[in-house]
């Protein structure tokens, strides 16, 4: 049996020295790495006493700033603004029915796993929804 040899020695201590940085560099770009975005298109479902309400909305992001379009059977196509900071969504819609005019306003969370969830506040009250990424 061969005798390892100081250079076949230098050669594994520098592997796992590589090894080592190359863990150190992982973990400094996920610390380091982009903040997580709500930008996108959203599937969101609103349990009701009535059934769960289905629904879509797509996020533009600018900075802060959100806008976009909020989408349901009951909505139609209508468009959403507001805001985005430390983890929390915050937007409202305006819902027209008839002549009337239904201010509805969302504020959720980003999920460690990276869906949303919050609630609705309206005139009829206030209830639970959450939201994954569409696919």
């Amino acid at each position: 049996m061969r005798k390892p040899s100081m250079r076949s020695g230098g050669v594994v201590a520098l592997v796992l020295l590589f090894a080592a940085v190359g863990g150190l560099s992982a973990q400094q770009d996920k610390s380091h790495g982009t903040a997580p975005t709500v930008a996108g298109k959203w599937d969101m479902a609103v349990p009701s006493d009535q059934g769960t309400m289905a629904a879509s909305f797509v996020i533009d992001l600018d900075g802060s700033k959100v806008t976009g379009t909020f989408t349901s059977d009951h909505t139609g196509d209508v468009p959403l603004a507001g805001k985005f900071e430390d983890g929390t969504l915050t937007f409202s819609i305006t819902v027209h029915t008839g002549s009337d005019a239904m201010q509805l306003d969302f504020i959720g969370k980003l999920k460690g796993d990276g869906t949303l969830g919050g609630t609705l506040s309206g005139p009829m009250g206030e209830l639970a929804w959450t939201a994954s990424r569409a696919k």
